[in-house]
């Protein structure tokens, strides 16, 4: 049976993000905070997007991205695990984005649903 590994999720910045170098080929990554509700610590995802090699400086807009701003990220879930020296083992949640867009609210920010135009005309309607 196939399987699907699908993340869609949209949170805030958690730092400026920033594109690094790994064997020639870019990464940008910026990690992100996916909010709990009231009175509880956000879980933190690092988003990473891979630069298209056939467009060059595609990742670049991406760095307007900065620390609060809200953002949308689509790609795949994953996962690893790694023990720090003095404490449990802990798990990293990843997602490589193959989509990532920057939002226009802030933080605080209610989110509105597009109003409906105004001057709307019934006449075109085929019923």
């Amino acid at each position: 049976m196939p399987r699907m590994n699908h993340l869609s999720i949209i949170g805030h910045a958690g730092k400026d993000s920033e594109i690094k170098t790994f064997n020639g080929k870019r990464l940008w990554v910026c990690s992100m905070a996916l909010d709990q509700g009231k009175d509880k610590e956000p879980t933190w995802i690092e988003v990473g997007k891979w630069e298209n090699e056939k467009f060059p400086g595609s990742i670049d807009s991406l760095l307007a991205i900065k620390k609060g701003d809200a953002y949308f990220a689509d790609g795949s879930l994953k996962t690893s695990t790694y023990a720090p020296a003095n404490g449990p083992a802990r798990v990293q949640i990843k997602c490589e984005a193959y989509n990532v867009a920057k939002l226009d609210w802030q933080k605080g920010e209610s989110q509105k649903a597009p109003s409906a135009p105004t001057n709307a005309s019934n006449d075109d309607l085929p019923f």
